[in-house]
């Protein structure tokens, strides 16, 4: 007498099903944290660019005016307005991280100058709020973060043709 066995297609068919998902969730995992290792790994936070003292090189004062007009109109009927906002920047270079010379344009009220007649080299010092975050862009860094700027100099140093009285 034989013994008939069948074989129980369905469970090996249900092993084959889970085998083949734990090997996918598991290459998909491990795909995900090779690619969150590598974006650590390039991301930027603001204390490494912005630390220290920058080497200045020019900075200069300018006064921006910038007219904004608007117009509506309805078949005879209409309205127009205009408005001409006044404010002063401040333009500088100065030497980043990398001992590269960078352009930066900040506002007149986030930018100091430091009389201090022991510098040998104009120097600017940044001040920042970032809080825990990082970034993965350096000129977001310096949009974003920065609160005020110190510059600091000689007396002599100092651009005479700038007029602090006549700053708005």
């Amino acid at each position: 007498m034989r013994i008939k066995t069948e074989i129980p297609w369905d469970k090996i068919i249900k092993l084959l099903i889970w085998i083949i998902i734990i090997l996918g969730v598991g290459t998909c995992i491990d795909e995900a944290n090779k690619r969150t290792d590598t974006m650590r790994k390039s991301y930027i936070y603001p204390d490494t660019i912005l630390s220290g003292k920058h080497e200045l090189r020019k900075f200069n004062v300018k006064d921006i005016t910038s007219t904004s007009s608007r117009a509506t109109f309805f078949l005879l009927c209409g309205t127009y307005s205009s408005e001409t906002i006044q404010s002063t920047e401040v333009r500088f270079y100065f030497k980043n991280y990398n001992n590269e010379y960078q352009l930066m344009i900040k506002p007149i009220t986030s930018v100091n100058i430091k009389i201090d007649n022991s510098v040998t080299i104009p120097y600017i010092k940044f001040y920042w709020n970032s809080g825990d975050h990082y970034y993965t862009d350096i000129f977001s860094i310096y949009d974003e973060c920065i609160t005020k700027v110190v510059i600091y100099c000689k007396d002599s140093d100092f651009i005479p043709e700038i007029n602090i009285n006549n700053l708005k």
